[in-house]
């Protein structure tokens, strides 16, 4: 079992990775860690090892500009309770591999430019009690 330090630096490093393309670390302020990092306006695609960040319970990027797909690599992050990605640019089909999560109680992806069916999937998500799709 590694040691709660030990899973903080990896989870830092994976951040750094996802936010280090997107040239927005400027705006961190030496913040002691990056969940309590309150960010700017990001821009820019959601990097795909956003799904190495398998403990994570919440993720809100809505109210940004984020473009391109919703990555099916989010279907990784089995430990999610809160998926929110509304009112950005991003397009494409939601990922069938969003139905991997089960823990899953909010999902918002609504304001977004997204094309094509909600995947069946979905109807595995019996802990969903807030969609926002349209």
């Amino acid at each position: 079992m590694l040691a709660a330090s030990a899973v903080g630096a990896a989870t830092d490093r994976a951040i750094n990775n996802l936010l280090y393309p997107l040239n927005i670390l400027s705006s961190w302020g030496g913040v002691d860690d990056y969940c309590r990092w309150r960010g700017g306006g990001l821009s820019g695609s959601i990097s795909p090892d956003i799904g190495n960040l398998t403990y994570l319970r919440f993720l809100d990027l809505s109210r940004n500009h984020l473009q391109g797909q919703v990555q099916p690599e989010l279907g990784n992050l089995l430990h999610l309770e809160s998926l929110r990605l509304g009112s950005n640019s991003l397009t494409g089909e939601i990922p069938a591999e969003t139905g991997a999560l089960r823990k899953l109680v909010i999902l918002s992806l609504h304001d977004n430019n997204l094309t094509g069916r909600i995947p069946p999937s979905l109807g595995n998500l019996s802990s969903l009690t807030l969609r926002e799709i349209d």
